[in-house]
């Protein structure tokens, strides 16, 4: 828990210093510009358990990653005969 709490307020401290040095400089995008700026030099990696003991890890670069329009590798895995672990 307390490395959780360590990271969120490590990344607020980079978000706000960052945004200082933007509006230093005269650019006054906020949050939600340099997010969609920055999305594609995340990735998202998806740990995928299966009931044979096998894990998929999926990951995908500039991506997010949600179940309900997920990777077409999940669809490849099914089709593969993979069963998952709920």
């Amino acid at each position: 828990m307390d490395g959780h709490i360590f990271i969120t307020v490590l990344a607020y401290y980079v978000l706000t210093h960052i945004l200082h040095t933007l509006r230093q400089r005269g650019d006054t995008r906020g949050w939600q510009t340099l997010r969609s700026v920055l999305q594609p030099h995340s990735y998202a990696t998806v740990i995928v358990p299966t009931v044979h003991g096998t894990v998929h890890r999926i990951r995908k670069p500039g991506w997010r990653f949600t179940l309900k329009g997920g990777p077409h590798r999940i669809g490849d895995l099914r089709r593969k005969g993979t069963h998952f672990s709920k």
